[in-house]
């Protein structure tokens, strides 16, 4: 590929204006002049040296397309013409009839040579494009990335590298249509090049991700192109009249801090973008424990289908607490994971990477199944306690997901409303018809949906009062400052507001002390969840402490705050 590309350098760079097409010029006519004196001294036009003229002439149609092909045949026949004798020992010239019909044959094989290779080029010029840039967005895409990387580096010149994944794409594709999917990344595109100004550089580097390069001798992290970036994609893009938000996901590597290699740099902005995705930030900046984190996620992925196989996870049960009746009202089940090396494993390390891979999909089918054969078994005992059980994105697309819990429930003979299925704001506003069917369908069925994370998202009323679900559920950010934060007291507070005026039920999770359970209670919350209360347990010893509960002890003032760690 190389040589071919010397080639088509050496082509590209005669027919530009320059030195170089010049040279190429005087080259061939030289070349042209060679060849009629080489006729000239070996006798004239009868012998077979007239044949050399087409040398020059198929290297000018190369060079010069059909119009250069066109010139040297008309030059090369007419020197080889009327002043070139068929003899030049005995003087004997030619027939116009002769030098007319060569000279036309060689214009004839000159321009043929000249569309040929002028066609040949159009396909490599083309080709050649195609390998350094995106069809879609016409954006350089990876290979002109590490290229002007690499020149950079050449140069010495700092610069800061940011990855920019669009997090939802794959889900408006699917909803609205590969199509719409690939002109939203085109508005983006053209909205990054508007805010970022004319020093920043733009890459595609797969259909759902871009570059920006950004040449700065300080290397600040909040430069005002890279603020201007992040805000213009903050708005909503207009899209045949439909208003679409973007979720993005910024990672950023620094040249020479984060390493001296095209690739590497690309690979660590790449890291810090999934890493500030896993974490629900906008944006981070690339560091070496983050990086391997990521290999260790990784690394966790490869194990998890051994881990169901071989029972290496277990559910643990915490306990939902109605504030005004001081009684358990429900569990949520929550995965834990017993490592045979690393001990127990929280989701949080390897949940979000199973969701991009699918494993997602395993993950749940056997937390469902275990749960419901737990919540079977209480029952059995005579505990009749509603279960909660998280869904992901992922989840709410997979389509047999539905005849999943169905088939669960009526293998364990649980009534479908002790079952109740948790959601993220995110996930739901992620594709809002497909929820919604998928969440109406549950409720016709007679299981419970809530809102998990509730204020994390980007719900907004309009879709919130249509959505079918039962409850809220308060996301532990705003609860756990609650009695400190202001800000915080008047999001719950409105949150409150807002899933009364909807008959909604509300749910506080992260809930670590008196002063905030009091406040809770004191703006009408109905259930909440947290360390107070109790930890998440195993099943048996949440089954004695039902059953304590069953006896009168009351659940609100039977544990002691035993830790501000989350569970």
């Amino acid at each position: 590929m190389e040589d071919h590309s010397s080639l088509f350098d050496i082509i590209e760079s005669a027919r530009r204006p320059g030195p170089a097409r010049l040279a190429w010029q005087f080259i061939l006519v030289a070349f042209i002049v060679a060849v009629t004196f080489l006729v000239y001294a070996t006798g004239g036009i009868k012998f077979v040296y007239s044949h050399f003229m087409y040398l020059p002439i198929l290297l000018a149609a190369i060079f010069f397309g059909w119009r250069g092909g066109l010139l040297a045949a008309l030059t090369g026949g007419l020197l080889l013409g009327p002043w070139m004798p068929i003899n030049v020992v005995t003087g004997e010239m030619q027939e116009p009839v002769n030098w007319i019909c060569r000279t036309g044959f060689f214009a004839l094989v000159g321009l043929l040579a000249g569309v040929v290779f002028d066609l040949l080029d159009a396909q490599m010029r083309q080709l050649l494009w195609h390998s350094s840039h995106d069809y879609r967005t016409s954006l350089p895409n990876r290979n002109s990335l590490y290229q002007q990387i690499g020149d950079w580096i050449e140069a010495d010149r700092p610069f800061l590298m940011t990855a920019v994944g669009v997090d939802n794409y794959v889900t408006i594709s699917n909803a609205l249509g590969l199509e719409i999917g690939d002109r939203l990344i085109q508005e983006v595109v053209d909205r990054l090049a508007q805010a970022s100004g004319e020093a920043v550089l733009l890459f595609q580097l797969q259909s759902d991700m871009l570059a920006i390069l950004l040449p700065t001798g300080e290397l600040l992290r909040d430069d005002p192109s890279l603020q201007s970036a992040r805000d213009a994609l903050k708005e909503s893009f207009d899209i045949d009249g439909v208003p679409v938000y973007v979720d993005v996901s910024l990672g950023e590597a620094r040249y020479p801090r984060d390493g001296k290699e095209a690739k590497s740099l690309v690979q660590k902005a790449t890291v810090a973008m999934h890493y500030a995705r896993r974490i629900g930030r906008t944006s981070a900046v690339y560091d070496k424990s983050i990086d391997s984190s990521s290999r260790l996620s990784v690394s966790l992925l490869g194990q998890i289908r051994a881990a169901l196989r071989d029972n290496q996870f277990e559910l643990y049960y915490q306990p939902k607490v109605n504030i005004a009746q001081d009684t358990i009202v429900g569990v949520e089940a929550l995965l834990r994971w017993h490592h045979p090396q690393q001990g127990i494993v929280q989701p949080d390390r390897y949940i979000l990477h199973a969701e991009e891979t699918g494993l997602i999909h395993d993950i749940t089918r056997w937390v469902i199944t275990t749960a419901l054969a737990q919540q079977s078994e209480w029952q059995a005992q005579g505990l009749m306690i509603p279960m909660a059980i998280n869904l992901s994105a992922r989840n709410l697309q997979e389509p047999d997901i539905l005849s999943a819990l169905q088939k669960e429930l009526t293998l364990r003979r649980l009534p479908p409303g002790m079952l109740e299925l948790e959601v993220t704001e995110s996930a739901v506003m992620s594709d809002v018809p497909t929820s919604s069917r998928l969440l109406r369908h549950l409720r016709d069925l007679g299981i419970r949906v809530s809102i998990d994370d509730f204020g994390t998202g980007h719900a907004s009323l309009a879709y919130l009062k249509d959505l079918p679900v039962d409850a809220i559920k308060i996301d532990r950010v705003f609860i756990r400052n609650l009695g400190r934060d202001q800000a915080d007291w008047g999001i719950v507070q409105a949150a409150v507001a807002l899933a009364r005026n909807l008959g909604l039920e509300v749910v506080a999770e992260g809930v670590e002390d008196q002063m905030t359970l009091a406040l809770l209670h004191e703006m009408g919350c109905d259930i909440v969840q947290g360390y107070l209360l109790s930890r998440p347990l195993p099943a048996a010893e949440l089954a004695s402490r039902l059953r304590a509960a069953r006896e009168g002890k009351g659940w609100l003032v039977s544990e002691p705050v035993v830790s501000s760690a989350i569970g």
